[in-house]
Order: C-alpha cells, then sequence, then structure tokens
C-alpha cells in the first residue's frame, strides 16, 4: 500500500489475476481519530504488545493483541462518535495470524446490535469469511505478505454513540469464544477504519475527497455524430437511491450519453438526454457487485445499441446525439474499479458489442 497524491489516480491491484484498475470511491472520512494508536482501543483481558507486524506501508507497526491466561473472552473495543439510525456504516482493519488465526468483529448495542447480533468471523490462515450474523455484509482481502483486511458493514438500529471490537478467538465461528490464552500467542492487528458507507473505502487518515477523474473530448479521436464506448470495471457500490453514471459522455445543459446503475432502475442501464430531454432509455441489465463485468454502448441517431457480458443487445432506433465534451469513467457518488475502457470514434455493430463484451 501506498498514498495516492492530491489528484493522482489510484490503482488498486489484484493479487489473484494481477490486473491494476484505476479505483474510484467517494468521498470518506474515519471517523476513529488517531487509528494506529493502540491506546486509544479499550482492552478486556488481552495485553498488547505494539510494533511486531510489519504494516501495509512495510514499516513495523502492526500491534499483537494477546490474550492473557485467564479463562474469558478476548477482545479490544472502540467507541464512535454518534451516527444516525438508519445509516449503513463499515468496520475494517488490516490483521494477521501470530500464534491465532481466527478473528471477529462485532457491533456493540444499541446502535449496532440487538438480541440478534451484529457479527463477522474471519480465518487469518485460509483469508475467508467462517461466518456473520445479523444484517451484516463481511469480506476479507488478502494484501500479501499474510496481511488481510478484514471487513464488515451493517446498519446503525439506533441513533447515538456506538462501539465495535476485534476479539480474537480459538476456534472458527461468530461466537464470543472462553479460553485461557498463553500469554504469548496473538493476532496482529492495525489501521482500523470506521466510516459511514455501504463498504468500507480505502484506508485514510485523513478525510478524503471523492474521486472525479474525466478527459475532454478534445484531447482524443472523438466523433460526435457517432461512436462506441467499451468498459470493463468491478461495481464496488451502487445507489441506495437514484442513479450513478458509468462511461458518461457528458456535456452541458443536461446533455449526456452514459450507463446507469442504481437499485431504482433495479441495474444498470443506457441513457441518453439532450438538452434536459430524454432520448434512450434501454432496459436494464443486472448490477453484480464485486464481479467484472463488461458493458458496451453505440450511439448514432436514431440507433443506439446496449450490451453486458455477451447478452442480447438492447437497442433504441429513436433519438437524437447530444452535444458532449468530456468523458467521466465514473460517478463519484460510488466506489468503481475500472479495468479498461475503449472509445471507438464509430457505431460498431450489434454482434461486434456482443463479442467484445463475451
Amino acid at each position: 500500500m501506498r498514498w495516492a497524491a492530491a489528484n493522482e489516480l489510484r490503482t488498486d491491484y489484484d493479487l489473484t489475476t494481477g490486473d491494476a484498475d484505476a479505483l474510484i470511491e467517494n468521498a470518506a472520512t474515519n471517523l476513529w481519530a488517531d487509528p494506529e494508536d493502540a491506546t486509544k482501543w479499550n482492552k478486556s483481558q488481552v495485553d498488547v504488545v505494539e510494533n511486531v507486524g510489519v504494516d501495509p506501508e512495510g514499516g513495523l507497526t502492526l500491534d499483537r493483541i494477546v490474550p492473557t491466561t485467564t479463562s474469558s473472552a478476548h477482545y479490544t473495543s472502540r467507541i464512535v462518535s454518534s451516527v444516525a439510525a438508519g445509516q449503513r456504516c463499515a468496520f475494517s482493519l488490516f490483521s494477521r495470524e501470530d500464534g491465532y488465526r481466527y478473528l471477529r468483529l462485532s457491533g456493540a448495542a444499541p446502535v449496532f446490535s440487538d438480541a440478534e447480533g451484529r457479527l463477522a468471523a474471519f480465518d487469518l490462515q485460509t483469508g475467508t469469511v467462517t461466518g456473520t450474523q445479523g444484517s451484516v455484509t463481511a469480506k476479507i482481502e488478502n494484501v500479501g505478505g499474510g496481511l488481510y483486511r478484514c471487513q464488515m458493514s451493517m446498519t446503525a438500529i439506533a441513533t447515538g454513540t456506538g462501539g465495535h471490537a476485534a476479539a480474537v478467538n480459538n476456534a472458527p465461528g461468530t461466537g464470543l469464544a472462553t479460553f485461557i490464552g498463553d500469554g504469548v500467542s496473538g493476532i496482529q492487528m492495525g489501521y482500523a477504519q470506521f466510516e459511514v458507507g455501504p463498504v468500507a473505502t480505502s484506508y485514510t487518515r485523513v478525510p478524503r475527497a471523492a474521486d472525479i477523474v474525466s478527459a475532454a473530448t478534445g484531447g482524443f479521436q472523438f466523433n460526435p455524430t457517432e461512436g462506441t464506448l467499451y468498459v470493463e470495471c468491478i461495481h464496488l457500490t451502487t445507489p441506495s437511491s437514484g442513479t450513478a453514471g458509468l462511461a458518461a459522455l457528458d456535456g452541458a445543459g443536461g446533455s449526456t450519453i452514459r450507463i446507469r446503475h442504481g437499485q431504482v432502475i433495479t441495474g444498470a442501464d443506457f441513457y441518453v438526454q439532450k438538452d434536459g430531454a430524454g432520448q434512450v432509455d434501454t432496459g436494464s441489465f443486472a448490477v453484480v457487485l464485486g464481479a467484472l463485468t463488461k458493458y458496451a454502448y453505440a450511439y448514432k441517431a436514431d440507433d443506439f445499441a446496449f450490451c453486458r457480458n455477451g447478452a442480447a443487445v438492447l437497442t433504441d432506433s429513436s433519438g437524437q446525439v447530444p452535444t458532449v465534451s468530456s468523458l467521466v469513467l465514473s460517478a463519484s457518488t460510488v466506489a468503481t474499479r475500472i479495468r479498461r475502457m475503449i472509445y471507438y470514434p464509430r457505431r460498431l455493430s450489434n454482434a461486434e458489442l456482443q463479442a467484445m463484451t463475451s
């Protein structure tokens, strides 16, 4: 992991495939001040050995959380500033096995937990989520060197000040295990983040502005009357209300050619608007979060088409092409990984759209 400079396009690498994706994320704030300071965490039957593990930046700042020799549950916890009922929130941290392999993250009552519980369990040896409980979405991400980023997201069920806990377990599962530690073995942890949003975004110590990546159409071989745009992406989030644009050709006065996605349209569609008046609105394809998706759309007066993953092409034989001036990779209100984007200054055939997205 490295820090990106201001106005630098960030790259996210897939350790499995080796692909490098442009990472575009919404604005985010880590609501925990001094997230790498172990003294900010409350301790219950654990000792903390500071600065023993290699962190995501290559330094030696991860702390070892060591269960005591008392028969008890063993965990650390921290309070977060007030959140509102109904807000989706994400808790994440980087962790590595160091004698124990099982990590349990949880949200505390009454803000994040009730009788049902909000829990996620992880195996730091196999790099897997071993269980969840309650309305929780969990993910584990391999960042190399035996280090994983463990993430859970949940919805606040009450307004107030909430807490989260990270527990060392001696067995898989969401239960809070009671056991006697050896006083030496533990789990390495650090770089914790709590944020308001549907999923964990990139780790940050300071508030991060939304990513806005665009290019003027005058900077490449752009055809204002017809064209095709192909994009490979991974949707990390999609709007729960409204829509977000992807691979958008935008102009002044409410003119746009774009892929839209959001729950309000139950997926992703192709939308064209000229001077504020809708021209094209195809049917939609389902959006699968976390999966590589290939889209292609083509535009020409009275000849529009949209395809995803080689499926049957959606077409519209009526509509005008608006005047546009910029290409915007992805909306700044959602998180998206862009693997590849290609613009063609002509309207490719429907068969070509299917072939390139297959």
